[in-house]
């Protein structure tokens, strides 16, 4: 089949479009190839060669490989987001840290540290534990409460990233020693 003499503005239609190829090459590769493609076929119906827009399908074909290697690339080293055990730490702590507050509000009314778990008005799901925790307690809402006199209490929840228990501390205390587990 022999090709056909273009009108003027049939080729100025074509160079239009292979100038847009650039545009998309570097905005969107993959569409910058699907136009290139398409303008290429009308380039071959006329009989013309265009290496302006055979330079855009190669550099096309590049940079949507290049595309595609970055968001492979991002999507194997993605930060995950947090684990169960994180979670369950994240929910611990802030048992423990709503124990803590309740005791400093106790402390500012009172004048003094509580010495046992029921003279702060602690939240009713939270559960003293009645032993030290040394594993899953099973829940996020047990902790330990330490009465250490008149230096302030400590409270422990179970890490379950670190599979330990940590403690917090109100008051000048600031480890277990001197402190008395409260089991009731």
């Amino acid at each position: 089949m022999k090709p056909t003499q273009p009108t003027e503005q049939y080729m100025k239609n074509i160079r239009s479009l292979t100038a847009w190829n650039y545009v998309l090459v570097i905005l969107a590769p993959p569409a910058g190839l699907i136009v290139a493609l398409y303008t290429q076929r009308y380039w071959n119906k006329i009989g013309i060669k265009s290496g302006a827009n055979k330079i855009a399908i190669i550099l096309s074909i590049i940079f949507s490989l290049f595309m595609a290697g970055v968001i492979i690339y991002s999507q194997l080293t993605a930060a995950p987001g947090p684990s169960k055990a994180e979670k369950n730490t994240a929910a611990s702590l802030s048992t423990a840290k709503t124990v803590i507050r309740a005791v400093g509000s106790y402390q500012r009314q009172e004048g003094s540290y509580p010495t046992e778990y029921n003279q702060a008005s602690i939240d009713n799901n939270i559960r003293l534990s009645k032993t030290r925790i040394t594993k899953d307690p099973g829940s996020t809402s047990y902790v330990e409460f330490y009465s250490c006199g008149d230096q302030g209490n400590a409270v422990g929840y179970w890490d379950y990233v670190k599979l330990s228990t940590e403690h917090l501390y109100v008051g000048s205390v600031t480890s277990l020693e001197g402190c008395t587990l409260v089991t009731k």
